[in-house]
């Protein structure tokens, strides 16, 4: 529960403020806005916030009945005061000890965030049991989900023309079937491993990207997350989907920046046809006994 409205900087609670507080506190009340009224009170108002920095938190402004012909010196008065608190203070915006942050205030409304929780929220229901229909890809429809959704959506939101929304589609699902095809059906390694890596590469492409630049992409995810194993089909597996697609956009981004992974870097070599087979190689070969132990892990668990 948060006090929006508290004039605690009134003369009246000065005394005894400690023990009011305390009292705030075991009512359930975990934070309270102290509103100013107009310039006059913004001294008031940030000491008293200042004393108590996790719990008190200014809201400064100018209430109607205090709105007189000098409003725009008084607005452009608290205006300075909340720039000047905003820059001097080194931990921006704080939340009371118990409290949690809005996904938006901690994570932000972007484009990144949207295609991560779209994507995410697809596996989530199809491994939940909605009754819905999935493009899949190499029989898996986890897959489908990550290799398509993350490239669809960062065309619509960019305005792709139809035929580079196709392309960039196509290159995603045929990069994925081009790792599988060397991996094998069942592998200990996780699937949203190779479907992010085809949204990274379609993602590359509408961002610009010329072949050159896919690879850096595909190396950049080899290089990442190539480790992540499968253990099952779950709702839990939209958590790996998330790591899979941040990591694809970040691997896009890094990739027209120049900035990928090269031969000195474990399992990356200079020919990208090799560092595919490297990883494959892994989940059919290398996780053969990494297979045996999940399912031994799985059928004994307590």
């Amino acid at each position: 529960m948060i006090d929006t409205h508290c004039h605690i900087d009134d003369p009246q609670y000065t005394e005894g403020l400690d023990a009011f507080l305390v009292e705030q506190r075991q009512d359930g009340v975990e934070a309270i806005l102290v509103p100013g009224v107009d310039k006059t009170s913004v001294k008031d108002v940030l000491e008293v916030c200042n004393l108590y920095p996790d719990y008190l938190f200014p809201a400064l402004g100018l209430h109607p009945e205090n709105v007189k012909e000098d409003w725009r010196e008084q607005l452009a008065t608290i205006k300075a005061a909340v720039d000047e608190r905003m820059s001097n203070s080194p931990k921006g915006v704080q939340y009371p000890i118990g409290s949690t942050p809005s996904a938006q205030s901690l994570f932000g409304n972007t484009l990144f965030t949207k295609i991560i929780s779209y994507t995410c929220g697809a596996c989530d229901a199809r491994m939940s049991g909605a009754m819905v229909q999935v493009m899949s890809n190499s029989g898996s429809g986890n897959q489908g989900i990550s290799c398509s959704i993350p490239v669809y959506l960062y065309a619509k939101e960019n305005q792709c023309s139809e035929e580079q929304t196709l392309r960039a589609l196509a290159l995603s699902n045929l990069t994925v079937i081009y790792i599988k095809q060397s991996l094998g059906r069942l592998s200990a390694l996780c699937g949203c491993v190779v479907a992010a890596t085809g949204s990274a590469a379609g993602i590359t492409y509408l961002m610009g990207g010329n072949y050159e630049e896919i690879t850096y992409a595909i190396k950049n995810m080899i290089a990442n997350i190539s480790g992540m194993i499968c253990d099952g089909a779950k709702p839990g597996c939209a958590l790996k989907v998330t790591s899979g697609v941040a990591t694809a956009i970040f691997s896009a981004y890094l990739a027209m920046q120049h900035s990928y992974a090269d031969s000195t870097e474990g399992i990356v070599e200079d020919d990208i046809d090799r560092t595919i087979r490297n990883l494959t190689r892994i989940g059919h070969d290398g996780m053969k006994v990494t297979d045996d132990l999940i399912l031994d892990i799985m059928t004994h668990k307590q």
